[in-house]
């Protein structure tokens, strides 16, 4: 069992819902992440492809419209 001191309130450290994700399918690779009005916030690239991970406009926070 752990226990945290803190002073922030715990529904703020464990929020009741985690956020919906949504996954995008690009040429056989995936982006996971989270819609907002700028597009999807990406959280996680699955891919076999080793040029998606290097690629900086798949990088995790970026944005992605598609």
């Amino acid at each position: 069992m752990t226990v945290i001191h803190s002073i922030v309130p715990a529904d703020q450290i464990f929020p009741a819902q985690p956020p919906k994700t949504e996954l995008v399918n690009l040429n056989g690779s995936y982006l996971e992440g989270i819609r907002s009005k700028d597009g999807l916030q990406i959280s996680r690239v699955i891919s076999t492809d080793p040029a998606m991970y290097l690629n900086e406009k798949y990088a995790p926070g970026q944005s992605y419209r598609g």
